[in-house]
């Protein structure tokens, strides 16, 4: 599987980040190409009657992968969806800071959907968001009563990145490098007051009502970032500006003593530039001129200890 570091929806949310601890990684290249996923992997994994082994799982497939040769694959037999049904129980949680990262494929002329969960309880379930990935290459994101479009790519992998601060009722997704969809998570999709908590994330096969779908997910990344481990507290913040910026971020390092390292990553965590040496009481430019518009995550590590803050590139 690539590495990803935590996806920087989470950045949107709380401002330095804290360890990780990941609780799922899944690439499905443990499984052959036909299992079906939920009575293969277990739990997690469960469909939306939970009911796994029935024609709401999904089976694994080795047409795309991301990574590795299989991902998930998902596929409607009606515009009205269905009947791949599944769901990826994150335990009903109502405290800590969450990361959700996945890569997604959708062929032309095809859609997608997923959906993020308050409550997972079949009809009687509470939706906090769902995300509507038309053929026409448009996402409709659905939250708090309002429509959000954004565009994805088909016929390539592109990525989603979910972030829920629950102690802040924060949530904000990141697709395809675009602009992050931010809102009050403890609202309804549909509007008004919602549950705080984070119970499941549902991958249906459907794709507005009009279009049919098929898509695949792989390398799925489920982190809690909520706690601080020893040696990974925050150092001293240094200045970034402007941000956001177009083509050069200043690094003001006057409120840090001590030499320091710096990384910048994108939100795959893959290095974009290399850094390094920073000096104490200086300053110093990043040129982010050749890099694709997006959010960015500046690493700083000083006498063992690390913070990160994001750059917004236009």
């Amino acid at each position: 599987m690539r590495t990803h570091l935590l996806p920087l929806a989470v950045l949107l949310l709380s401002g330095p980040v804290a360890a990780q601890t990941i609780v799922l990684e899944e690439n499905f290249d443990a499984y052959l190409p036909g299992d079906l996923i939920a009575e293969t992997a277990g739990a997690p994994w469960t469909t939306w009657s939970a009911a796994p082994g029935g024609s709401e799982d999904t089976g694994v497939s080795d047409e795309q992968a991301y990574s590795g040769t299989n991902s998930g694959k998902w596929v409607s037999t009606a515009a009205a969806g269905g009947p791949t049904d599944m769901v990826l129980d994150l335990g009903g949680q109502t405290t800590g800071t969450w990361a959700i990262a996945f890569q997604m494929y959708i062929p032309s002329t095809k859609g997608g959907y997923f959906n993020i969960l308050h409550n997972f309880n079949g009809a009687n379930s509470e939706w906090a968001a769902s995300f509507h990935f038309l053929a026409n290459g448009t996402c409709n994101a659905m939250v708090n009563a309002m429509t959000v479009p954004v565009t994805y790519p088909h016929d390539e992998w592109f990525s989603v990145n979910i972030g829920v601060d629950l102690g802040t009722s924060a949530a904000a997704v990141t697709i395809a490098g675009n602009d992050p969809v931010a809102w009050p998570f403890n609202t309804q999709e549909t509007g008004g007051a919602g549950m705080n908590q984070l119970d499941a994330i549902n991958f249906f096969a459907y794709a507005g009502g009009t279009d049919q779908t098929t898509y695949y997910i792989d390398d799925i990344l489920v982190i809690d970032a909520s706690s601080v481990g020893i040696g990974e507290q925050a150092v001293a913040d240094v200045q970034l500006y402007p941000n956001p910026a177009s083509d050069v971020v200043t690094i003001d390092a006057s409120s840090i003593s001590v030499n320091a390292l710096w990384t910048l990553r994108d939100a795959t965590g893959r290095k974009v530039v290399e850094g390094g040496a920073l000096t104490a009481r200086a300053r110093r430019d990043i040129d982010i001129a050749a890099l694709p518009a997006g959010i960015y995550l500046f690493e700083l590590q000083q006498a063992g200890r690390r913070s990160t803050q994001r750059i917004v590139k236009r």
